[in-house]
Formats: C-alpha cells, sequence, structure tokens
C-alpha cells in the first residue's frame, strides 16, 4: 500500500510541473550551493589563468545562462514531445548540474593547492557531455538548440581555463 501511495505521490509531482520546474532549475540550485561560503571567489593570492575574464563578468554571464537553460529545459518538458526524449532530457540535465556542482567542488576546493588535476577530469567530462547535449537538442528540437549555444561555449572557455591553470599559464 506504501509504495502504491509512494508511485502515485511521484507521478502527481511529475504531472504538476514542479518536478520540471525542479529539473530545469536544477544547474543554478547546483551552483547556488557553492556560495554558501565563498568558496567560488578567488583570493588575491589564488594563481589566475591567462584568460581570467573579471569577477564582475561572472555575476553577468551565468545569471544569463541560468535563463536560458532553464527555458530550453522547461520549454520541453512542458511540450508534448515524446516521454523518451523527455527522460533522456531529465537524466543528462541532472548529470550535467552534478558534474557541474562537482566542478564546483574540486576546482574551489584544490585552487590554494594549485591542483588542477581532478577538477579538469570532471571539467573535461562535462565538456564531453555538454557537446552531446548539443547534438541531442540540435537532432530532436532544432528550434531551440541556439538557447544551448551560449552555455556550451562559455563551458568550453571554462575547459580552456581550467587548462591553462593545471599547466601553469597563468598572470
Amino acid at each position: 500500500c506504501f509504495i502504491k501511495r509512494h508511485k502515485l505521490f511521484i507521478k502527481v509531482i511529475y504531472n504538476m510541473n514542479i518536478f520540471h520546474i525542479f529539473v530545469s532549475a536544477s544547474p543554478f540550485l547546483t551552483s547556488t550551493l557553492s556560495n554558501f561560503n565563498n568558496t567560488s571567489e578567488f583570493k588575491d593570492t589564488d594563481k589566475k589563468s591567462l584568460w581570467q575574464p573579471p569577477s564582475f563578468v561572472f555575476g553577468i554571464v551565468w545569471p544569463i545562462l541560468y535563463a536560458l537553460l532553464f527555458y530550453l529545459t522547461y520549454t520541453i518538458l512542458s511540450s508534448k514531445t515524446n516521454n523518451c526524449l523527455k527522460n533522456s532530457l531529465i537524466r543528462t540535465t541532472l548529470l550535467e548540474s552534478a558534474l557541474q556542482g562537482l566542478w564546483l567542488y574540486t576546482f574551489n576546493s584544490n585552487r590554494g593547492k594549485n591542483k588542477y588535476d581532478s577538477s579538469l577530469l570532471v571539467m573535461t567530462t562535462l565538456v564531453v557531455l555538454s557537446f552531446l547535449r548539443l547534438v541531442f537538442f540540435y537532432t530532436y528540437f532544432n528550434d531551440l538548440y541556439y538557447f544551448y549555444i551560449p552555455y556550451f561555449l562559455w563551458i568550453n572557455f571554462a575547459h580552456i581555463l581550467n587548462w591553462q591553470l593545471y599547466l601553469n599559464i597563468v598572470k
């Protein structure tokens, strides 16, 4: 009886779009966790990659990217798209959010030690996943895939910055 009620509860939440909102907002929610202790701010003593933009740029770029990702994901999940594509989108969105959070954690926790190998590995995985997602959006949602391109470009730029730190190409 408990399992039936539990499945019914999950089905109701799924149908009420609450789940769609959560999945669509998951990139924002994941990155918010890293901002609680100001772990994302660079100190004056931290090495900065050669192409590191000024810190205010991140405060402009990320909210725009989160809004685009939310719109893209929520629009697809709220559409009459078949459930197989929706489930694939949900899985890859949550995986991408988890990788983004893991990258933030590995990058920020090892930054003072100048150890960037683990964050580089996570970022490389994130870049590969984002390429696969770009192909997915282009293939199945040709009218919406361009909402993903700015995020794809920004993640690749972050990947270059991570490589610069790993190779010690710094300012």
